[in-house]
């Protein structure tokens, strides 16, 4: 497999994926195309494939307004949020407490400061659901607000996941090819073949170095059902996965990326899987 062939083989690929196809969330007809175009691929290099349906929910956004007296801010509607029009009173609230001494119902409340420093995770999401996170929800639902406004700050280290199937190891790929720094491959609970194969892999390309441990992407959800896993990224996004801002924005694209990296990448995954075998 060489490397200038594969080069060109991941433009054409990437081209058609972020490019001509685009947007790719989960339930969208984009998302079907690109699931489609992967499986189109693989089956013409001899792989069989299987596809795992599942219903899930789209979402669209048509934007959104706040405007208070003669003033407007600028805002953004909440994913998978539901739509509304509403005008009432502002109420500020900062703090659990206040919430729960508070009467919102029927009001507009912001939520600021120490109540709103982090995302809130999904109520009935599986696998990260701090009890805090449910008792905010369940206060605002309880006492029927007309619409909450949040001024959370970005975080670049949440992730989306998926649900996790039994299998023997989790290659996580995400983050890949950035063209600052070196590919990275971070190990976690690896029995020890795999350990050894993932060293003399390491060994044999040397522009592949072990990451550090994140946990902010789909292998921790296969790390909690005890399924090892790899990692792989680029080292910079690891170094900085607080402070970048470059994930799931429009600088995301791309004219970041070194397809040399994602080839280096797709070399060391092959050599990785050919030592666990041999």
């Amino acid at each position: 497999m060489e490397k200038a062939y594969l080069v060109e083989r991941i433009k054409t690929h990437l081209h058609v994926l972020c490019n001509e196809i685009g947007e790719r969330r989960v339930g969208s007809e984009k998302n079907r195309l690109a699931t489609d175009y992967a499986g189109k691929i693989l089956k013409e290099y001899g792989w069989q494939t299987e596809a795992n349906k599942l219903s899930v929910i789209d979402w669209k956004t048509e934007g959104a307004e706040l405007t208070c007296g003669d003033k407007s801010f600028e805002v953004f509607s909440s994913h998978y949020s539901l739509g509304c029009s509403v005008e009432g009173e502002l109420i500020a609230i900062d703090t659990i407490d206040k919430l729960e001494q508070s009467n919102i119902t029927d009001k507009i409340v912001l939520l600021y400061g120490d109540i709103s420093s982090q995302q809130i995770a999904p109520k009935k999401f599986p696998f990260w659901n701090p009890e805090e996170h449910q008792h905010l929800i369940s206060v605002l639902e309880r006492n029927r607000p007309l619409a909450i406004i949040t001024a959370t700050k970005r975080d670049s280290a949440l992730a989306g996941g998926v649900y996790p199937f039994p299998i023997l190891l989790n290659i996580n790929i995400d983050g890949a090819g950035y063209h600052e720094g070196f590919s990275c491959f971070s190990p976690f609970n690896l029995p020890e073949n795999v350990s050894t194969a993932f060293k003399d892999m390491l060994s044999d390309n040397p522009l592949i170095i072990e990451g550090l441990p994140w946990y902010q992407g789909d292998h921790s959800l296969f790390l909690q059902n005890r399924t090892p896993a790899i990692a792989v990224s680029s080292n910079w996004f690891i170094e900085n996965m607080e402070s970048q801002e470059i994930t799931h924005t429009p600088k995301d694209n791309l004219g970041i990326v070194n397809f040399e990296r994602v080839a280096e990448c797709a070399i060391g995954v092959r050599d990785l899987i050919r030592k666990i075998g041999s």
